[in-house]
């Protein structure tokens, strides 16, 4: 319980010092995300439990929330509830952070269906386009000329700082900015 309120207090004082919350929340490493996904499972975490309950989960922000209309938000609801079974593997009516961040962590890996494997293809297919000397790497003059949206983040997505961006580099970083946006929506 210490360590989550020292978390908690921290975030609070970031805040209280100017940090935004984007800055807090904007994960550029895989443990930032995991410190990310930590933050939002103790926010949502009403009870200081360890643990979501259904109710503590439905106010968790959830994409494509629908207000306006009533049937859309009884479906709403309806997916939350199909999707909180789901993420609870042992079936006690609770989600607890391993489980919370293994969902995020299969959903993330495009273990959701063919889109999935389509968009991992694409990128595929873009990185080899890219890497003109075929050595498996992009470098950055490589990724000005023929991959400028990674250009321009080279440096945030070049995890180890050797100046050339492997695949699993482009798919961590394409991990994470998918949930920073997914968050967002």
């Amino acid at each position: 319980m210490t360590g989550l309120f020292n978390q908690r207090t921290l975030m609070v004082a970031l805040l209280g010092l100017g940090v935004s919350a984007a800055a807090i929340a904007t994960p550029n490493t895989a443990a930032e995300y995991q410190t990310k996904l930590t933050a939002q499972f103790q926010q949502a975490d009403g009870n200081w439990d360890g643990r979501l309950n259904l109710a503590e989960f439905k106010d968790l922000p959830h994409r494509h929330a629908k207000k306006a209309d009533a049937t859309l938000n009884t479906q709403h609801t309806q997916r939350l509830e199909a999707r909180f079974k789901k993420i609870d593997q042992n079936n006690d009516g609770f989600i607890t952070l391993a489980e919370f961040q293994a969902q995020k962590h299969r959903h993330n890996n495009g273990e959701h269906g063919k889109r999935g494997e389509k968009m991992v293809e694409r990128m595929n297919a873009k990185f080899d386009q890219a890497d003109s000397n075929r050595d498996g790497l992009i470098s950055r003059i490589e990724a000005q000329t023929a991959m400028p949206k990674i250009y321009q983040r080279f440096d945030q997505i070049d995890q180890n700082r050797d100046g050339q961006l492997s695949k699993d580099e482009l798919k961590n970083f394409h991990q994470l900015t998918r949930s920073e946006r997914h968050s967002k929506s």
